[in-house]
């Protein structure tokens, strides 16, 4: 990389050390590429560098050129920068979630420009080094306990909205209110008298304006559909029904009244009950490493490395033993393969 490049990339540090430009800088090389540096906390005279992913507007093909020859888009990124309102834009998104960030090794300023300046020269893509992996057992158990508590909690609330639906469903369903209107409920229960003139109107006298009054008024509840206005409900049954309202803000047609008959039927029927959805059941401490298992390797796949073998798995235990952590004794069972500790 040219002494003018390597300077402008000093300067961007500069700037970040001084935190002028917030707790990030993106650095642009004149090639297009540009690279995000961001400082350590705990080290500030280093910092952290992410090349990101270059786009052009609607120049998609120039990822699959990127990855193959991270300089081959420079042409086309000159030329495009000399269009009117065709400037060039940079997604700024890195090749890391944010959670796997901190993973990245710091480096001296000096490194940093070094690494930077290498991966332009050699025409490689920048690739940051990361921390080894580490696994502890004691953290593995804190993580289940906290995600089956949170699961629990899931349950109970997704247990006491179902008996809340169904007993919406029971007071729509009292023998106080009129036959024809029984059934109907929102969320705050039966629906008010309000609504069933509303609907009354238009089953006497079908119009634009009586159902205008009727589209929107929420006739069912329940856990899986929450509130369904009439309208909802229409389109739900009858494929030709309006998704919108013409140019002149009116119904283009309305439901006829085997079709309005349909509506209140659907509407008064009573809540399915949903099966309890597959969150829910309790995690194992091998769920949770198989899951940081995948984490880890898709980190890996983005590096190209290669996918971590069962070694490095119980290579990871013992690295968290080796810095004061709590190692694990046992054996876990993930997938086809066995970790022992």
């Amino acid at each position: 990389m040219d002494v003018f490049s390597r300077r402008s990339l000093l300067n961007a540090i500069v700037r970040l050390q001084d935190r002028k430009e917030g707790e990030k800088v993106c650095w642009r090389h004149a090639n297009g590429r540009t690279f995000e540096i961001t400082p350590d906390n705990q080290e500030p005279d280093k910092v952290r560098v992410i090349e990101n992913e270059p786009r052009l507007y609607d120049f998609i093909c120039l990822n699959r050129i990127w990855w193959d020859d991270p300089n081959g888009y420079e042409k086309a990124y000159r030329s495009w920068s000399c269009l009117p309102y065709q400037e060039p834009s940079i997604r700024d998104k890195s090749l890391f979630k944010c959670r796997f960030r901190l993973r990245i090794i710091s480096l001296s300023v000096e490194d940093a420009i070094d690494s930077v300046s290498d991966a332009i020269d050699q025409n490689r893509v920048y690739r940051p080094i990361i921390t080894p992996f580490v696994l502890n057992y004691k953290d593995l158990l804190v993580q289940v306990k906290q995600e089956n508590m949170q699961r629990i909690r899931n349950y109970n609330e997704y247990y006491i909205k179902q008996k809340k639906v169904e007993n919406l469903y029971e007071q729509s369903m009292g023998a106080d209110i009129p036959y024809f209107f029984r059934g109907f409920r929102n969320e705050d229960g039966p629906i008010c008298e309000d609504g069933r003139n509303c609907l009354l109107s238009f089953f006497n006298s079908p119009s634009i304006d009586t159902w205008d009054k009727v589209a929107d008024l929420i006739i069912s509840y329940d856990i899986i559909n929450h509130n369904r206005t009439a309208w909802e409900i229409w389109i739900s049954l009858d494929p030709s029904a309006p998704r919108s309202l013409n140019e002149d803000g009116d119904w283009p047609k309305i439901p006829d009244e085997e079709m309005f008959i349909r509506i209140l039927e659907t509407a008064r029927s009573a809540p399915t009950r949903a099966r309890m959805p597959k969150i829910f059941p309790l995690v194992t401490i091998d769920s949770v490493l198989n899951s940081k298992v995948i984490q880890e390797n898709a980190i890996r796949r983005d590096l190209e490395m290669t996918e971590l073998t069962d070694a490095e798995v119980n290579e990871a235990f013992s690295r968290s033993a080796g810095g004061g952590g709590v190692a694990f004794s046992g054996s876990f069972q993930l997938g086809n393969s066995q970790y022992t500790r």
